[in-house]
């Protein structure tokens, strides 16, 4: 749970055009986010997660759909091989699993796991790169696919993170993000049907 967090939070935006290799400084990646960024206002796509263990022989693969209405509606919803996931939607978040499928309901504000994901998901998405930069180093490892490596700086998500590589497709959303984890665990998400600013995500918060 704790890795899927971080990964909600890197799955947005931003092409760069720097040199490789380089981190990012602040006033570049205000500039380059403003610049060539997508206005968000919805989106939707699907994934599939691939998750590797240490002690596991074999990977576990789950895949889902994901969400997003501005400014700050989230749906995260696991499809195979099992039904669980949450929304997060004016300030409530609802969670359901595969055993308690009736969603169970709470104030976000008063619920460390909402809030949590709620200001990092928000945070990448309306582009806020004091706190990126804040929390991670930035390098940009090639522009042709784009592709971003985060090194957490904060010593919290450091804790779980060794490190993340994001790749983007034309519209800048997130089409592949790689986490490795300091236990030795690695999980991939592969995003694909991506719908931008959709008016049918509309409903789904409802």
């Amino acid at each position: 749970m704790r890795s899927f967090l971080i990964l909600l939070c890197l799955l947005f935006f931003s092409p760069f055009s720097c040199y490789a290799g380089s981190p990012l400084e602040q006033a570049e990646l205000t500039k380059l986010l403003k610049a060539h960024s997508p206005q968000v206002q919805s989106f939707s796509c699907d994934f599939t997660q691939t998750t590797s263990v240490p002690l596991l022989e074999n990977a576990i693969v789950s895949k889902g759909h994901l969400f997003f209405l501005a400014p700050n509606s989230i749906k995260w919803e696991y499809t195979f091989p099992f039904k669980e996931g949450f929304v997060l939607h004016n300030g409530i978040i609802n969670r359901w699993t595969e055993d308690k499928p009736t969603p169970q309901s709470s104030v976000a504000s008063k619920d460390v796991l909402g809030s949590f994901l709620g200001e990092q998901f928000i945070m990448w998405v309306q582009f806020d790169v004091s706190r990126i930069l804040a929390d991670y180093s930035v390098i940009l490892i090639s522009e042709k696919p784009l592709t971003l490596e985060l090194v957490p700086t904060n010593p919290q998500i450091g804790e779980v993170v060794k490190s993340l590589t994001i790749s983007f497709v034309l519209n800048g959303l997130a089409s592949n993000v790689l986490l490795k984890e300091k236990n030795g665990g690695e999980t991939r998400l592969e995003f694909f049907n991506h719908e931008l600013n959709n008016s049918l995500v509309n409903k789904v918060f409802q």
